[in-house]
């Protein structure tokens, strides 16, 4: 009797550290599901962000191209200028000084066409840019979330697995007792 009583308190000692290091890990899995759940708002968060200024380099590079359209008049400022410095060559004394005027018009209106198309050139490239990182970023963050996703689904797997494991050890405590009894 005595060694039925040593081996169901062996048993019993043996089935508490089990249930011991089984709320361990589940506080565990609650603790990193916690974490997870953070860091999934916080990444949600910065996709918005990039989003956003992505969204702002396109208005601003739709308001230079607007900018630019409306200073060139719609037209290419190659041919104005042509047309300007043929006028300048063909002109008699009398209406130099306004064709001189309107060529420096002209060269001075291309230049700020050529900073324009310079400027949009170089957002569209920040943006372009931009838009690569940003897909790299959420593909990084979607692989992240597939991992955290199969993660979770390993340790549903493993919680259940636990709890069906407590209930059969609760059932051979309960043996244990009744056969000490």
């Amino acid at each position: 009797m005595n060694d039925r009583l040593r081996i169901g308190k062996s048993q019993t000692d043996q089935l508490e550290r089990e249930n011991a290091r089984l709320a361990d890990q589940l506080k565990e899995v609650v603790k990193m599901n916690g974490h997870w759940q953070r860091y999934d708002a916080q990444r949600e968060e910065y996709v918005l962000k990039l989003t956003r200024t992505n969204q702002e380099l396109q208005d601003e590079i739709d308001e230079l191209r607007g900018r630019l359209d409306a200073k060139s008049g719609g037209k290419s400022e190659m041919p104005a200028k042509k047309t300007a410095d043929r006028a300048c060559e063909t002109s008699g004394d009398a209406e130099e000084p306004q064709l001189q005027k309107d060529s420096e018009v002209v060269a001075a209106l291309t230049d700020q066409v050529t900073k324009l198309r310079g400027r949009i050139a170089e957002l569209e490239e920040k943006g372009n840019r931009g838009k690569r990182d940003e897909d790299d970023q959420i593909a990084l963050l979607r692989e992240q979330v597939h991992v955290c996703v199969e993660d979770f689904k390993q340790e549903r797997e493993d919680r259940e697995k636990v709890h069906g494991d407590n209930l059969k050890l609760m059932k051979r405590l309960a043996l244990a007792e009744e056969q000490v009894s």
